[in-house]
């Protein structure tokens, strides 16, 4: 896609000239001509055809293609990028790390950081959070609770029964706004 190829070359721009294409990103501005000549033709072409579109663009879109963009990055990278972002706009950054950082993603999330992040949770938020969720996640929310914090996770799922996916995406999004920015992976 266009942003995988764009976070494909932003990778390989140097510090500055990164930092000042997603200047013009978050500003809706396009790429000037002598930093699209640093990056392959057919980045060039496809930067081209959406200069006029990315004048355009909604904050939404802008945010999507960011975190697409983003995403690609190695992790030193995005932290350097995002930490310019939220120095310029800090809502915008808010966005782009929802749209980098979604619930399936906590699956990644080390042990301790994912412990802390359940300590903070409500247990009616982690119940409903895990309806529908496949059973990775489930058992990786499951294994980094307290055996007592497991069994009342459990006996609110089976309490609830069925429930719109409205309310399952609320509650997923209310765990997500406790992740910390910058969440521990592996480990």
């Amino acid at each position: 896609t266009t942003s995988t190829t764009a976070g494909a070359v932003l990778n390989r721009l140097e510090d500055e000239k990164r930092e000042a294409v997603v200047e013009r990103i978050i500003a809706g501005e396009p790429v000037p001509p002598a930093v699209v000549e640093v990056v392959m033709a057919s980045f060039r072409e496809k930067v081209e055809e959406m200069a006029p579109e990315a004048q355009a663009a909604s904050e939404e879109k802008r945010a999507r293609d960011l975190a697409s963009m983003i995403a690609t990055l190695d992790r030193s990278a995005q932290e350097r990028v995002l930490s310019q972002i939220h120095e310029r706009d800090p809502e915008l950054a808010e966005v782009v790390e929802r749209l980098m950082f979604g619930f399936d993603d906590l699956v990644k999330v080390a042990p301790r950081s994912m412990q802390e992040l359940l300590r903070n949770a409500e247990v009616s938020h982690i119940a409903m959070a895990l309806k529908g969720a496949s059973e990775e996640i489930r058992q990786h929310f499951l294994s980094n609770m307290s055996e007592r914090i497991r069994q009342r996770v459990e006996e609110e799922r089976e309490m609830t029964g069925r429930v719109p996916m409205s309310q399952v995406e609320e509650a997923r999004e209310e765990i997500m706004k406790l992740a910390p920015r910058l969440v521990t992976y592996g480990v």
